[in-house]
């Protein structure tokens, strides 16, 4: 799924194309990746891209990122090399618990001449069930 947007500067047509799967899985206490890429006409040329992940319920938007209280220490970004030259935006959430489940969205953003901005259709990530310990080995009983 995809959403786009495009700007007119001038002569430059900027186009950004944002792509997120529509939904995945996870227990609670794993490490769920959240996928975002995109594709543009004229991003070559922008001097500056970032992105964003927003957490959206009911009434609520959320950004997500370290600096939120909510995911203090459980968000792992791709370097701004990745994000520019494998025009990857994917986070990582670790640690994921029940109250993550939500509809997340991820935001394009690059600055040439102005700032032009792509939205993903946004992900559901759905946290449900309880993690599976692993395999023990026998017991020895006396």
């Amino acid at each position: 799924m995809r959403n786009s947007l495009v700007c007119l500067s001038g002569f430059l047509s900027l186009e950004i194309q944002v792509f997120q799967v529509p939904e995945v899985h996870a227990t609670p206490s794993s490490d769920v990746t959240l996928l975002c890429t995109y594709n543009g006409s004229g991003v070559e040329e922008a001097t500056v891209g970032f992105y964003k992940w927003y957490r959206h319920l009911v009434k609520t938007e959320l950004e997500v990122s370290n600096s939120n209280k909510d995911f203090t220490g459980r968000i792992s970004r791709v370097n701004t090399d990745q994000f520019i030259n494998t025009r990857s935006a994917q986070i990582t959430i670790h640690n994921v618990i029940p109250s993550d489940t939500a509809n997340y969205y991820c935001e394009v953003t690059f600055i040439h001449g102005g700032e032009i901005t792509g939205h993903g259709p946004g992900t559901l990530l759905n946290v449900t069930g309880s993690r599976r310990s692993a395999p023990r080995g026998p017991e020895v009983l006396r």
